[in-house]
């Protein structure tokens, strides 16, 4: 991996199809993009909150919680260790406190530095468990890095307090919607209404104002991954969105969220953070 200051440093965000409680093929599906992030250069790969379990709001996924040292974990470390390159994945985790949402960071040498969820959204409360209040700086490629799990993003003056202590990026792991009721068929479209709201909520979601605005007043970049899936059965849905925006505030790459259930894809967006 590169780990020159003085060089381009790229950073990757990945959005895999993710099906609550497909824990397996949910890892299947990660590969190809950490293969291609690897590939382009990039020194480390994002995916979303509670990507190895999926996350919605029928508790599919909170029924597929792993204990952090579940054999699952270490399919995960074995695609940093064979891509060289650092991989970030969310999950539920089965805690002996109860249900943690976890992000786990797997570098290529094995070490893993693990973050739990503290700010929960309303509609986990009571299902899962807020950690601790605990934001651990760690290092990727001589950048050092924070990571604020989706609502973490709103704890109370989180920016300043990670640029006080030295942070150069924070990593965004999210799991926006959740519902298909906010998806749309390509059906839809012949009703104007329909249409129109579509349209509103892709421009919604393009550009969110936070990194922008954590760039612009702390100097801090932002590699954010949203969760991307559709599964009828459990009305479950995600539009996906990876964006970098560096830390002149400057979008470095992104690969664009989707609110149409037939043209949502994979994607990985690369790009530089310094």
């Amino acid at each position: 991996m590169t780990d020159h200051h003085d060089a381009p440093t790229l950073f990757a965000s990945a959005q895999s199809m993710v099906l609550p409680g497909d824990v397996a093929g949910n890892i299947d599906r990660m590969e190809p993009l950490v293969e291609i992030a690897a590939d382009s250069g990039a020194v480390a790969v994002l995916f979303s909150e509670c990507h190895l379990t999926g996350y919605d709001k029928k508790d599919v996924g909170i029924g597929a919680a792993l204990a952090i040292d579940d054999p699952a974990l270490d399919r995960v470390a074995g695609l940093a260790a064979s891509h060289d390159i650092v991989v970030i994945a969310g999950l539920y985790e089965q805690h002996d406190d109860g249900v943690y949402n976890t992000a786990v960071v797997f570098y290529p040498d094995g070490h893993r530095v693990v973050q739990r969820k503290h700010s929960i959204s309303p509609h986990e409360v009571g299902r899962i468990e807020a950690a601790p209040r605990e934001f651990p700086i760690f290092e990727i490629a001589g950048r050092k890095c924070g990571m604020l799990i989706c609502s973490d993003s709103g704890t109370k003056g989180i920016d300043q307090e990670l640029a006080d202590r030295g942070c150069q990026l924070v990593l965004a792991p999210t799991a926006g919607i959740g519902d298909a009721g906010r998806g749309f068929s390509e059906a839809d479209f012949e009703d104007a209404d329909k249409l129109a709201k579509y349209i509103e909520m892709q421009h919604a979601v393009y550009y969110p104002a936070s990194p922008f605005k954590r760039a612009r007043s702390y100097n801090l970049a932002t590699v954010a991954a949203n969760q991307v899936g559709y599964d009828k059965k459990t009305g479950y849905f995600h539009p996906g969105h990876c964006l970098i925006v560096n830390r002149r505030g400057m979008v470095t790459d992104v690969a664009p969220g989707e609110f149409c259930f037939e043209f949502l894809e994979e994607r990985l967006a690369i790009g530089e953070v310094d």
